[in-house]
């Protein structure tokens, strides 16, 4: 994924972040359904951008992503 795309998504997703009127913190547990501590592939899923950008920030490649991955996205 290039950097422009990659800064195209995350600016998509803070606008819809921005929207919803959610703090990253609010929204990282919005979507830690299961209350994990980590967004899993399936916890992403039901957020089309964040989904598409699930593999980008998982940075460890674990398939969950931690609070610090989701942060480093620019979106605390």
């Amino acid at each position: 994924m290039s950097i422009f795309t990659k800064k195209t998504l995350i600016g998509s997703f803070l606008v819809v972040a921005s929207a919803a009127s959610f703090a990253s913190s609010d929204l990282f547990d919005s979507l830690d359904v299961d209350k994990s501590g980590s967004i899993s592939s399936s916890e992403a899923s039901v957020h089309s951008v964040l989904s598409e950008m699930f593999a980008t920030l998982d940075e460890n490649a674990d398939g969950e992503l931690s609070y610090d991955e989701f942060a480093k996205a620019g979106l605390e």
